[in-house]
């Protein structure tokens, strides 16, 4: 008959490396002299580490803290494939009614451009995408920001500082 000994001593744990976890914010900030430009459709933002300007990372890029996705289209960095470390990310949407398909096409607009005229009528463009065939195109419209008569200077405050 053979005895177990109750007063044994715990199994030792399985030795286990360290993570370290990646640091993409480096602080004091180290941006660019000028801000990239952006495809059409992709948003200018802050990154992550509120440093410098980036271009949003789209729908199905890899993110990080610093590369951040494109909030004005609702995407946020999903991390959930990334365990345990959470690290990088998928770019993804917040909700499916966010998300505009056209024959898995995601639209993409830029924002109207100032008016051609300060006054009358001028042209105000954009580039979409938001057609039949997904193919990025130029959209004009016709813009009037105050007619040409008015003299503006009338409506100005005058102020004196008497000394």
């Amino acid at each position: 008959v053979i005895l177990q000994n109750t007063t044994t001593m715990p199994p030792t744990p399985a030795v286990t490396e360290e993570y370290v976890r990646v640091q993409y914010c480096k602080w004091p900030c180290e941006c660019p002299p000028t801000p990239p430009v952006c495809p059409p459709g992709v948003s200018l933002v802050t990154d992550g580490c509120d440093c410098c300007k980036t271009c949003g990372r789209q729908r199905g890029e890899n993110c990080t803290e610093a590369d951040t996705c494109d909030p004005h289209k609702g995407l946020y960095c999903d991390y959930s494939r990334d365990m345990p470390r959470y690290e990088v990310g998928v770019c993804g949407l917040y909700r499916e009614e966010t998300e505009t398909w056209q024959k898995n096409c995601i639209t993409q607009t830029t924002p109207w451009s100032p008016c051609s005229k300060t006054c009358g009528m001028g042209i105000s463009t954009r580039i979409s995408n938001d057609n039949d065939k997904c193919k990025l195109h130029t959209e004009s419209r016709l813009c009037n920001l105050r007619p040409c008569e008015v003299d503006i200077t009338q409506h100005f405050r005058v102020s004196l500082l008497l000394g």
